[in-house]
């Protein structure tokens, strides 16, 4: 039965392609950054759809029968791209699905490519190839249970990019689309979108897409698509149908049946063929030529005796089979022959011939035979190869009877061969008579060539270029170009004539001047009072924000005076009776002190209060007071009297309790014992050891009690002493009580007190800072003292914070002149040190105009020219440092300090790596916790240092001070309505078991566990490790090895009693080594898999309950978040698990969630006080009285009486919130007064009815970086404080900010929830010195992702490109104006020298040193040639502005070019008439064309139909540009090419015996030819020169690229150079300043020009809310640099006499329609974030 689909199927592919994928967020991103390290998965036949269905980009046209994509190319491509990702370190397996066959049965040349590739990845590759039966088998699904792979990269189908029309647009009969796919192929595209629908819905795998995916210095980008947002449970009802439709598409659109039938489907091989397989003849042949040759000569087997009524076959077959035996021995060079036009015979020969391959590669009998032969059909055929011997045959060039030796042989034995087997199968003979007419009718006709490029083929001319630094640092190129200076430079059109030069001496966005000529103390005189007022608001808020910070960090007081140290006089040794007297006075002061002490202490007054908890903490604030609790023996008492009353509140807990349960108690005992014994050693007798041994054996600590009388002695000494010291008493409990603990006390510690064990973190005394550092920080403090560098790896909370203000300090003390940098990534960490050094460090200077703290990013800048610490950011940094104007300023530098320095590796970060290039003879600090490569990048920064700089040490420390433990947070339903249910649960010990702990190890999967162990930084709390070996020793049962038996708690830990953090570490080390050796060990494989099992059950199960009872809620999606909110917290609440910070990766997310909390947290307390008729009365009293009191001062108007402040304070008190409904601990909340203070900057901006600021009155605080910086200072104070205990936040607060927390909660997935993101975030939690272990939750999040947290590796750092073109601008710029003065000059070429040395993409790529001289000069001549660079090396014209726009790249020189080319003088002409209609068309029109520029947003080609939204004023997509403006700018980037094509040409001819022939495929390494021919004989063979004279030549193109092209070294776009060039010559596409003006341009900057609503910029242009108001603002950077950049130029222009006054009124004109731009821009913005 034929089958269709009907409408209903219809209907679910529309629903597939337009209702979910069309309609799918996404984010193009760093897959680095995304995946890190972790393992992704490859879908094979998407890559395959990548090059053959893309003809244009690669040249390989597989449409083309004889002129089509080779073999030996595609497999080259496939190699490359593979190579490419394995060079950027990334770990990835490639898997196909047997299903997937079906696109590509259309075609058999398609098929039997498809097969090649596969077996060539398995058999001569080292890549990990899996194969499937489909998508949807349970053995994928294992798969990707086992590997847990981060994302799969994966096509979508779509071919509207490669100008493929709709599919709907064919008809049905069309035999082929584009050469390549048919209707029914492209049809079958629907399965690749099923494919990826399945894996992210049904096994919550993130997509990135192959469609748009580029590669950019040391990274690759992709359109990233991940379950979160893209999923609800009515996509998730589509699964089924979606499955349903894929089987049916499969079963009515694979085309195999139109070629697999009629001979080629009955051919079969005969018995006698068969036996001809096996013997010693073919074996001969098969060990020569491979399976290449085996399936070459069964398939023309079957071509010749299927077709004996074609003799042309048998003419066209002998040729083939010698081209077949020509690929082993012939260069590839002399494979790249021009194309040639099909020619009929021999096309359906060749259709034939592809039709058997597909057939017999497939057989049975061809996997048996050859299943042991060398894989050769990687270079399966040469069609082009092909034709050319044809036409040497023709051309009477091609003699088989004098072919090489070599050649003839091997040809000889396999055409004798082939004859045989065509015998066997029917066939009699293969006799050809040569006649002249059958060679007549295979003439080969050439195709001409057309690149659709004008570059020359002419010898590369270069500008003659003086300049005295750059000549001497190009001296050893030898480039061997010759220097022509009619070389032609694109001035423009428009009728300026002569450059315009300029000194770069104002600000970027303004025109005011970098460095006034007033001295300092003028201008602050003159400031006015604008700036003075804000002035002495920034340093108010900074004192506020200090405040704070004071005590936090646990290091230093707030103000240090700062001066410098005064030699002491040395001591003078004291006499006998000096001595005797000042005993005598030291006795007396201990007594005194003694006296003092105890009377503190009054331990009766503590006593006499009744609740013991009460004595307990009352005594503690006691002890706490050292200062005033000054002698040892009181602490000693008290400690003891601690001890007693612990022991009073264990035997009440025991009496009264059914289960002992409040393990707290016991544990507080134990550290109580251990606490005193060696802290107080010199106070013990027997009697108190006795005491202290009898408390451990009445909890039954046996081993504990062991080890004490074992290694602690009391000294005889200690009774006469202390005879002296007054006695006390110890009571212990009546022994009747069983205080027992009931368990072994090693389990007992392990289970309830690893987060308190004592930590030992090897610290030490040192007189350099006031407490005991631990080992690391000891030596980096030798290090700074030595004026080293160091890159510093420690956890999050390890102390790396207080090393910088060490730094700090010691430049502050050295002079009044060096300036140390700070650098940080985020302006809300640049706020915090900011406000830190303020609170830190007073210095009296000799001198005015000096301070000691100094703050400059892009919104603020105060101090940063006269102070010697400046904080900032990394783009400012190189701003500062490549400017002339600061040139002095940058040579006092004596320190610059990389917080977060991992950051190099984001992308858009590269100012990380020219900072620390340009700083290599400056000491440095590199600070971070998450590098997963740290003795790499360490090498290559120590390598930049080892000439010029410092010694570059690496400081690492893997120990963290608390420890972390993860749950997952999954709520039962129905949940507790509010008003039923308070926040404060605590006290009421209503706590729900929602909270699931999660063991690290359940996330493994076996083959991870036996392939790479556990992952390095994985760490188990003392309870999980109990729990580990537990299970283990249950699945092991009572056979289970002596060596595990030994690491039985009980055992482990029986002679060391106390266990210290240490001893559990070192247990926790060694039972992870053996999981990790069983797991290796077959015979125990099992018990760890049971094992690891066991320990996820109860989090799987949970999860599939949740799943299946949330009330028809998607748990994943937002509105399950809003709805599990509030539980959450109030569970944080009762488990005293408050502060918090909750990560949310949407901006919008943030506020909506704190809002809702706030929402239902008013709504329970109205609820509680309707019902409450003591409130109400209380109220109606309130009110009535508020009432009158309100009419009596509208009767006295006095607003001073006494009664007016008491009446309002009682009614103020009414309205105060219940304390059950805010997140307000009482302990810790701030003052109503002190907390409006804090508040009141931010309500003025926010206003007095902001939501915002009512959540902060109930603890709730947002923090994300497009708040009010006001807001968002409150916020961070306040939580500091412990007011604040909820604070929902972007990864804002992820880098390094001071905001300590017992808990973080990851809410809802992202694609910025990474393994990089993960662990900076959850570092936030458990803070040294604040909270011993920290609470990481997760919450709306799916278990796969995170398990696929829990188990990744940090990430390797990677480089970027070093070189820009506006870099190389700045650098002249830097250069040319620091000559006047020699230090500046010097210094200056230093840190450029620096600038263009070896940056850390170089590293283990040192070949390209001397190519990135090449770029460099190369990069030269565009600047000159588009005159921004004269040939003396000075800056002209619209350099400044070019410039000034570096972090825009390449749009920059698009819009300089399109200035000078008049552009923007003809579109502002129109203003001369004044009138409102033109103004508003020369803004629109300016409008689209810089949208075109800057701030590009890709859209995805996925649908023609893809483009406004009916329910929102968005266009989308940007309109064409104007086509004289698309001209003027590929003529731009037909010069670019032009000149970057002379570069990989010029360098190679230079340098072409070190690169070599590049003849080695890139993965396999494979050598093309396998064989070599004696080349004396080569020259001389007819037929090898023919060959040689039809082969296209070239030096710089890859030869596997020109086997397709035949263009030799004309490249025809920037995409063909940058991707086929030599493979050792490196060239990235985004190194180039070249603009794209194909493709979709998201249409989000007109949009917002048009209606300025950031809804519909977010709902319809796809834009994530959280990023609008940010690349909005980055646009409004970017127009305030031009207007500032034309109103110099301007300036400037007027100093010409000679210019006509026509021109100056043009350039006028462009100043003004840019400025309409900018204002309307302006107006927009204001109005749209008017209150926000």
């Amino acid at each position: 039965m034929f089958l269709t689909m009907n409408e209903e199927d219809n209907k679910n592919e529309y629903r597939l392609k337009n209702e979910w994928y069309n309609k799918c967020r996404y984010k193009y991103i760093d897959l680095g950054e995304f995946g890190g390290n972790e393992l992704f998965v490859i879908e094979g036949d998407s890559l395959i759809f990548k090059f053959i269905y893309d003809p244009k980009t690669d040249f390989l046209d597989f449409g083309q029968t004889i002129s089509g994509g080779q073999f030996l190319s595609l497999i080259y491509l496939f190699e490359n791209f593979l190579k490419k990702l394995k060079e950027r370190e990334y770990v990835f397996h490639i898997a196909f699905f047997d299903v997937h066959k079906s696109l590509w049965n259309n075609r058999p040349k398609l098929r039997i490519a498809r097969d090649i590739i596969i077996d060539h990845l398995k058999s001569n590759t080292k890549m990990l190839v899996y194969e499937f039966k489909n998508w949807w088998t349970e053995e994928w699904k294992e798969y990707l249970i086992n590997r847990q792979p981060s994302f799969i990269l994966t096509g979508d189908g779509s071919t509207e990019h490669l100008g493929i029309k709709e599919i709907d647009n064919y008809d049905d009969d069309e035999p082929s689309i584009s050469g390549i796919a048919t209707k029914n192929s492209l049809k079958l595209t629907i399965v690749l979108r099923a494919f990826m629908f399945f894996s992210l819905h049904h096994m919550d795998t993130p997509i990135a897409l192959l469609p748009a995916m580029e590669f950019r210095d040391s990274h690759a980008y992709a359109y990233v698509v991940e379950r979160g947002i893209n999923s609800n449970n009515e996509v998730q009802e589509m699964l089924n149908v979606i499955l349903n439709l894929v089987m049916k598409a499969f079963e009515i659109y694979d085309e195999k049946s139109k070629w697999l039938k009629g001979p080629i489907e009955n051919f079969e091989l005969t018995s006698s063929s068969k036996d001809l397989l096996t013997s010693q003849e073919c074996s001969y042949v098969w060990s020569n030529g491979g399976k290449r040759i085996a399936l070459i000569l069964l398939s023309l087997t079957g071509v010749l005796c299927n077709n004996n009524d074609i003799p042309d076959f048998q003419y066209l077959a002998k040729i083939f089979l010698l081209h077949v035996i020509f690929l082993d021995y012939l260069p590839l060079k002399l494979r790249t022959a021009k194309p040639v036009s099909n020619g009929n015979t021999i096309e359906t020969f060749l259709q034939n011939f592809y039709a058997y391959s597909a057939k017999i590669h497939m057989s049975e009998i061809f996997l048996q035979t050859t299943q042991n032969l060398k894989n050769n059909l990687y270079d399966f055929v040469d069609t082009q190869l092909f034709a050319s011997l044809i036409q040497c045959q023709y051309d009477d060039v091609l003699n088989f009877n004098d072919l090489p030796n070599e050649i003839k042989q091997q040809f000889d034995t396999c055409w004798n061969l082939l004859n045989r087997f065509c015998e066997y199968n029917g066939l009699n003979s293969l006799d050809i008579d040569y006649v002249e007419n059958l060679k007549e009718k295979f003439q080969i006709e050439k195709i001409e060539i057309n690149s659709g490029s004008s570059v020359r083929n002419e010898d590369a001319k270069l500008l003659p270029f003086k300049h005295e630094f750059f000549e001497e640092y190009f001296e050893d190129m030898n480039l061997k170009i010759p220097e022509d200076s009619s070389v032609k430079i694109d001035e423009g059109q428009y009728g300026l004539i002569g450059n315009v030069y300029y000194d770069d001496t104002t600000h970027w966005h303004s025109t005011k001047p970098i460095i006034t000529s007033k001295s300092e103390s003028y201008f602050n005189k003159n400031k006015n009072s604008s700036e003075r007022t804000g002035y002495q608001k920034f340093t108010r808020y900074l004192e506020r924000y200090a405040a704070s910070l004071n005590g936090t960090q646990g290091y230093y007081t707030q103000n240090i005076i700062v001066k410098k140290s005064i030699e002491k006089p040395p001591v003078k040794k004291k006499s006998a009776c000096a001595t005797k007297r000042k005993d005598k006075i030291k006795q007396d002061k201990l007594q005194n002190s003694l006296e003092h002490s105890e009377k503190y202490l009054a331990l009766e007054e503590i006593l006499k209060v009744k609740n013991i908890k009460e004595q307990i903490n009352l005594l503690d604030n006691k002890l706490e007071k050292k200062d005033k609790i000054t002698h040892q023996f009181t602490m000693f008492r008290g400690q003891f009297k601690k001890l007693e009353i612990l022991m009073k509140l264990w035997a009440e807990h025991c009496k009264t309790s059914n289960v002992k349960n409040d393990w707290m108690i016991p544990i507080n005992i134990l550290h109580q014992v251990f606490y005193i014994v060696p802290n107080f050693s010199k106070y013990l007798n027997d009697k108190r050891m006795e005491d202290l041994i009898e408390v451990l054996n009445r909890l039954k600590f046996n081993n504990c009690k062991d080890n004490l009388l074992k290694n602690v002695k009391v000294s005889k000494e200690n009774e006469e002493n202390n005879e002296n010291l007054p006695s006390f008493d110890f009571n212990l409990p009546e022994d009747s009580i069983d205080l027992s603990i009931e368990i072994s006390d090693a389990r007992f510690q392990m289970l309830y007190a690893g987060h308190l064990m004592d930590r030992n973190t090897n610290s030490i005394g040192d007189p350099r800072v006031p407490f005991k550092p631990d080992e690391w920080q000891v030596k980096v403090l030798d290090l700074i003292d030595k004026n080293e560098s160091a890159l510093i790896c420690c956890p999050t909370s390890s102390g790396k914070t207080f090393i910088s203000f060490y730094a700090m300090e010691k430049i502050l003390r050295e002079s009044d002149d060096g300036i140390l940098v700070y650098v940080a990534p985020t302006k809300a960490l640049v706020n915090q040190v900011t406000a830190e050094i303020y609170g830190r460090f007073r210095k009296n200077y000799k001198h005015g105009n000096k301070t000691t703290w100094g703050v400059y990013t892009r919104e603020y800048r105060e101090n940063h020219e006269k102070c010697q610490i400046l904080v900032t950011v990394p783009q400012m940094l190189e701003i500062l440092i490549l400017s002339p104007q600061r040139i002095s300023w940058s040579r006092n530098i004596k320190r610059i300090i990389f917080d977060e320095v991992h950051m190099i590796g984001i992308d858009g970060e590269e100012h990380y790596d020219h900072l620390l290039l340009l700083s290599k003879t400056t000491p440095i600090l590199a600070l971070s916790a998450t590098i997963g490569n740290p003795e790499a990048f360490h090498k290559w920064m120590a390598k930049s240092k080892e000439t010029h700089g410092p010694p570059m040490r690496l400081i690492k420390s893997t120990k963290r001070f608390s420890d972390l433990q993860q749950y997952v947070y999954l709520p039962r339903f129905p949940l507790t309505s509010t008003s039923k249910s308070t926040i404060n649960l605590r006290e009421q010990k209503e706590q729900s078991n929602n909270l699931l702990p999660i063991n690290p190890l359940s996330s493994l999967s076996m083959v991870i566990l036996k392939e790479h162990g556990l992952p390095s930084d994985m760490t188990l709390v003392p309870s999980q490790c109990i729990q580990l070996w537990d299970v283990m020793k249950k699945h092991m049962g009572n056979n289970s090895p002596n060596e595990f038996n030994k690491l039985d708690p009980d055992e482990y830990f029986k002679d060391i009693g106390y266990i210290v953090k240490d001893d559990a570490d070192r247990y926790e080390q060694e039972l992870k080594k053996a999981f990790t050796n069983y797991a290796r060990d077959e015979s125990y494989s099992k018990t760890i898999k049971s094992t690891i099992e066991e320990l996820g059950s109860e989090v799987k199960n949970r999860f599939a309950e949740l799943e299946s009872t949330a009330d028809g809620l998607d748990v994943y999606g937002d509105e399950f978040l809003n709805v599990g909110i509030l539980p959450l917290l109030r569970e944080l609440s009762a488990q005293d698990k408050l502060p918090a910070i909750l990560f949310h990766f949407n901006r919008e997310g943030c506020v909506e969630l704190a809002l809702h909390i706030l929402e239902q947290l008013e709504l329970g307390e109205k609820k509680r006080r309707s019902d409450d008729p003591k409130y109400q009365a209380i109220k109606k009293d309130a009110t009535y009285q508020k009432e009158n009191h309100e009419k009596e001062i509208r009767r006295k108007r006095d607003l001073k009486t006494k009664g007016n402040t008491i009446q309002n304070d009682y009614y103020l008190e009414i309205e105060e919130h219940d304390s059950d409904f805010t997140f307000i601990s009482c302990k810790n909340h701030v003052g109503t007064e002190e907390f409006e203070r804090i508040i009141e900057p931010a309500r003025k901006k926010l206003g007095n009815n902001s939501k915002l600021l009512m959540a902060l009155k109930r603890g709730i605080g947002v923090h994300h970086s497009g708040l009010s910086k006001k807001y968002l200072s409150a916020v961070e104070i306040l939580f500091r404080r412990r007011h604040l205990r909820v604070v929902i936040a972007t990864g804002s607060l992820a880098l390094g900010i001071n905001m300590p927390c017992k808990t973080v909660v990851f809410v809802g997935d992202s694609h910025f929830l990474t393994a990089l993101q993960y662990r900076q975030m959850s570092g936030r939690s458990g803070r040294r010195g604040f909270d011993p272990i920290g609470h990481v939750i997760f919450f709306g999040i799916t278990l796969t992702k995170i398990k696929r947290l829990l188990v990744s590796e940090l990430p390797n750092l990677s480089g970027h490109f070093p070189l820009t073109t506006t870099l190389v601008l700045r650098s002249f710029n830097l250069l040319n104006q620091c000559k006047a003065i020699d230090e500046n000059y010097n210094y200056a070429k230093d840190i450029i020298k620096g600038l263009f040395g070896k940056s850390f993409f170089c590293l283990g790529k040192e070949y390209l040193s001397e190519q990135i001289k090449h770029h460099l000069r190369f990069s030269i001549e565009y600047l000159m040639r588009e005159n921004l660079l004269d040939q003396n090396g000075n800056v002209i014209n619209l350099s400044a502005m070019a410039s000034h726009l570096y972090y825009v790249e390449p749009s920059n020189f698009a819009f300089s070019v399109l200035f000078k080319h008049g552009v923007f003088h003809k579109i502002c002409s129109k203003l001369k008439t004044n009138s409102s209609q033109e103004k508003d068309k020369v803004t629109n029109e300016l409008t689209i064309i810089l949208s075109y520029l800057f701030s590009r947003v890709k859209l995805r080609k996925t649908s023609r139909n893809q483009g406004k939204n009916s329910k929102y004023p968005s266009k989308v997509i940007l309109p064409p540009l104007p086509e004289d403006v698309n001209h003027i700018l590929k003529s731009h980037n037909e010069r670019v090419l032009n000149i970057y094509t002379d570069y990989v040409i010029t360098f190679a001819k230079n340098n072409s015996s070190k690169l070599g022939p590049d003849d080695t495929l890139p993965s396999s390494l494979i050598k093309i030819p396998l064989n070599s021919m004696d080349q004396t004989s080569l020259k001389r063979d007819p037929l090898i020169s023919k060959l040689e004279s039809m082969a296209t030549s070239f030096v710089a193109r890859s030869p596997f690229s020109a086997m397709c092209s035949s263009f030799g070294d004309t490249f025809v776009n920037l995409e063909d150079l940058t991707n086929h060039t030599h493979s050792e010559i490196f060239l990235d596409f985004h190194s180039i300043p070249f603009i794209k003006t194909d493709g979709n341009i998201n249409a989000y900057i007109c949009d917002f020009f048009s209606h300025g609503q950031e809804r519909a910029l977010v709902e319809a242009n796809g834009l994530r809310f959280n990023e609008v108001k940010q690349d909005l603002c980055d646009f409004r950077l970017i127009l305030l640099t031009l207007v500032s950049s034309l109103q110099i130029r301007i300036k400037e222009l007027s100093k010409k006499s000679e210019l006509e006054e026509n021109l100056m009124e043009e350039e006028k004109l462009v100043f003004k329609g840019f400025e309409m731009v900018l204002s309307r821009f302006n107006e927009k913005y204001s109005k749209t974030w008017k209150r926000k």
